[in-house]
């Protein structure tokens, strides 16, 4: 959850208001690599560079969740924002979830958004405990892969 939040928060810190912050994070979500992003961009994965050393140099484990927008839910096409981070994150190596399928199959399923989103970016109590079983097994996979390097 960590990378998205600096994602969101680098890429919203000039919003207005709320419908602007919308309208860019739709125009975002469909097209990243757009140039008028790549400072956020560089931020982003910089900060996620910073994150990962400081726990390496501290044996911290860290997981990163990648949390998605309710509206990415319904569009195949909304996923390129976690693509690229989990992509960075697979070169440096560092343990990630994505949250994107998990919610999507649960919304496919024939459930409303809204039984699981509050608004665009908040989880109702439904949505929590979705997303609870696959951050508790991440952490559960995260643990037993050290207590096997442990002598």
């Amino acid at each position: 959850r960590i990378s998205h939040i600096v994602l969101y928060a680098r890429f919203l810190r000039t919003a207005f208001d709320l419908r602007h912050c919308m309208v860019l994070n739709r125009r975002f979500t469909k097209r990243p690599e757009h140039n008028m992003f790549n400072d956020h961009w560089e931020a982003t994965l910089s900060s996620i560079d910073k994150i990962c050393a400081f726990c390496r140099k501290r044996n911290i484990k860290v997981l990163f969740v990648l949390f998605p927008a309710a509206w990415q839910l319904q569009d195949d096409h909304a996923a390129k924002p976690q693509a690229r981070i989990r992509s960075h994150l697979e070169q440096l190596q560092a343990s990630s979830l994505d949250l994107l399928p998990t919610l999507r199959a649960a919304a496919q399923s024939g459930k409303a958004i809204d039984e699981y989103f509050m608004d665009i970016w908040h989880l109702t109590p439904k949505g929590n405990t979705l997303i609870a079983g696959p951050i508790a097994e991440s952490i559960a996979s995260i643990l037993r892969r050290e207590e096997q390097h442990q002598p």
